[in-house]
């Protein structure tokens, strides 16, 4: 199953929970799935591109308009490029930056992975293309999180017609609403798309999970990632990306030299005659995705 074709499948409940909760929609042709909607500072939504139920790709842009009960729908333009399986992110200034996507014109294509941007102005209703990431980068099925500094932080997705996983990562800074410029931004510790991530509130962004067709990966968990990582801004280190399982094997080897070396044990809690009371709580090594096992009163 490709990932365009997950996304796809992801989205479609929700669109349906959405056309009949608002059934308002402008038009059949505008029925779309692996689109993005978008919460603007207004309390509008902005739904954009993605595929309609002929398997075009779209251009199109609606909004739900809040002040009139969210039953309302106006027609919000065009993008310049085809997109599905994009980004679209609200800035810091209001507008929202729409990053990526498959270009190609129909879900019978290949898929068209797209290096460029372009913003959404919700005081103009238009579209406005600003650049494109860095060569090479060129992405579907990513993520696009805006930065406590105002900044967008593009990372992972596919970026061609084999749905190869990407590592890298973009950063937009906006000079105005409609302008900025993007710039490369280190790389993911594992490749990865369809995945997740969040901003924390110190400033570092969470990855978790996704996919990855790299044979290993699809031959030790079906291609399906269990790892999580953090991106450490600048401002607080060196634009870094930290993964969780070096950090948690470097602990366990800790623990595990305490528990195989001394007498107590790793928790001080082996007797003198380790033999006879054996012990009561030993060292387990951990995963960084957790472990489905807990301690209880025996």
């Amino acid at each position: 199953m490709t990932g365009l074709t997950m996304r796809r499948l992801s989205t479609a409940l929700a669109a349906a929970f959405l056309l009949a909760a608002l059934p308002g929609f402008s038009s059949a042709a505008d029925r779309r799935v692996a689109h993005t909607a978008t919460l603007l500072t207004n309390g509008d939504l902005l739904l954009a591109g993605g595929v309609n139920e002929a398997g075009a790709t779209l251009t199109s842009a609606d909004i739900f308009t809040a002040s009139r009960g969210n039953s309302v729908v106006a027609t919000a333009g065009a993008m310049n490029v085809l997109r599905a399986s994009h980004t679209a992110t609200l800035m810091s200034n209001g507008c929202v930056l729409i990053v990526g996507g498959n270009a190609a014109v129909n879900d019978a294509a290949a898929p068209a992975p797209n290096i460029t941007a372009e913003v959404f102005d919700p005081t103009t209703r238009t579209f406005t293309l600003t650049g494109s990431m860095t060569a090479g980068t060129a992405r579907y099925n990513h993520t696009a999180t805006a930065l406590n500094d105002g900044r967008v932080l593009v990372c992972g997705g596919q970026n061609d017609a084999a749905g190869t996983a990407l590592t890298s990562c973009n950063l937009y800074t906006p000079t105005s609403c409609t302008a900025g410029t993007f710039a490369a931004a280190g790389s993911l510790q594992q490749a990865r798309y369809n995945h997740t991530a969040v901003l924390l509130k110190d400033g570092r962004v969470w990855f978790a999970g996704g996919r990855n067709p790299d044979p290993v990966v699809v031959a030790a968990t079906g291609g399906f990632l269990v790892t999580t990582e953090r991106y450490v801004p600048a401002a607080l280190a060196a634009g870094t990306f930290e993964s969780t399982d070096p950090l948690v094997k470097a602990v366990n080897h800790g623990f595990l030299q305490a528990e195989a070396l001394l007498p107590a044990g790793a928790f001080q809690f082996k007797g003198e005659n380790t033999a006879a009371r054996g012990n009561p709580l030993p060292f387990v090594d951990v995963r960084a995705h957790g472990r489905k096992e807990s301690w209880v009163n025996a």
